[in-house]
């Protein structure tokens, strides 16, 4: 059986019980277990005054003072999340700036005949290309 099922149908079943119960002691004026039900009424008597006592020392900003510390808790892993970011960005910094410091000084190695041959090598048109142009100049388009 499912166990929603189950609940609904052992709480419906205690429900009458109790209301069976309840109606009998009406009619005859008795209260069952009398002693036991009376000391169980202190207990839940004197359970109310000691929850009571306790939430005036908790006081009645306690939800105020919550709702700060969570906000606090909110904030506080913002910043690490921020700190981790600045790291990050720290290290790209230090590669980066490395990197730019290797490429300068490969540069200031080539003199400026060098960089124009450089520059021509890494231009230069391949053969097919050379032949399409030559092709095209000879048609005349």
């Amino acid at each position: 059986m499912d166990p929603f099922l189950t609940g609904l149908v052992v709480s419906a079943l205690v429900a009458l019980i109790l209301n069976a119960f309840f109606l009998h002691e009406e009619r005859t004026g008795k209260r069952v277990l009398g002693r036991l039900r009376a000391k169980a009424d202190i207990g839940v008597l004197r359970a109310g005054r000691q929850l009571r006592a306790a939430l005036h020392y908790i006081g009645r900003d306690f939800l105020r003072q919550l709702f700060h510390y969570l906000f606090h808790r909110v904030l506080k892993a913002a910043l690490a999340l921020i700190r981790r970011i600045e790291l990050a960005l720290r290290n790209a910094i230090r590669v980066n700036k490395s990197l730019a410091k290797s490429v300068d000084a490969e540069r200031l190695e080539r003199t400026k005949l060098e960089e124009i041959a450089f520059h021509k090598a890494a231009t230069a048109l391949s053969d097919e290309e050379k032949r399409e142009r030559r092709e095209r100049m000879l048609e005349g388009v």
